[in-house]
């Protein structure tokens, strides 16, 4: 785990009307795609924790993050400048991939394809698809960063997708985002046969 350090911010990407990326120095920040980090502002008491959406490799950190109504750290980040210093902790978690020789699909809704966006900037030939549950095409977060990319809009669902498009039960399976979500596809997953240990989840809310 890396030592709490103070991090400059470079950039603010504001990608929707409430999502933004944030972009930190690295400062030898380590971390396995999949994990998250907590970010706080140092005159503040209070972090929180995201995950982690830049490759390993990359030279810069970076999270994707949700602005909440009345929220005052994700406010608070989405106001930052060039220059400002966070304090940032971790990395966390055991949501990594395994194998990865073998075929994925990854399932997300909202900003819960953060990880995901981190195991294909880090793992390019990964031969995976993303499932992305959005409620407009405006929260389709940097797909163009995708190979095989499908947005399920709020009408069709995740789990609407996955009951037309019967699944390879012999795929690994990854799944980040709200609890609803997560509990619909697991029940669909293991109806098309999929093996409970080829299913792996990360549970936002």
């Amino acid at each position: 785990m890396n030592k709490t350090k103070k991090y400059k911010v470079i950039s603010v990407r504001n990608i929707s009307k409430t999502a933004f990326v944030l972009r930190l120095e690295r400062n030898g920040f380590s971390f396995i795609p999949g994990q998250c980090a907590t970010v706080g502002i140092p005159e503040m008491a209070t972090n929180r924790e995201y995950s982690i959406y830049s490759g390993v490799d990359d030279n810069y950190l970076e999270f994707l993050i949700k602005e909440v109504e009345g929220g005052v750290i994700s406010s608070k980040l989405r106001g930052l400048k060039k220059g400002d210093k966070l304090t940032v902790n971790g990395a966390y978690g055991l949501f990594n991939l395994g194998d990865l020789s073998k075929k994925y699909m990854l399932i997300a809704t909202g900003t819960g394809i953060a990880p995901f966006h981190s195991m294909v900037k880090s793992f390019p030939k990964l031969d995976c698809k993303i499932l992305h549950g959005i409620r407009s095409s405006e929260e389709e977060y940097d797909k163009d960063d995708y190979k095989n990319y499908v947005a399920c809009l709020s009408e069709l669902r995740v789990s609407g997708y996955l009951k037309k498009h019967k699944v390879d039960k012999n795929n690994v399976f990854y799944l980040c985002g709200n609890s609803e979500m997560i509990n619909d596809v697991y029940d669909i997953l293991r109806e098309q046969g999929v093996n409970g240990s080829n299913i792996h989840s990360e549970s936002f809310f």
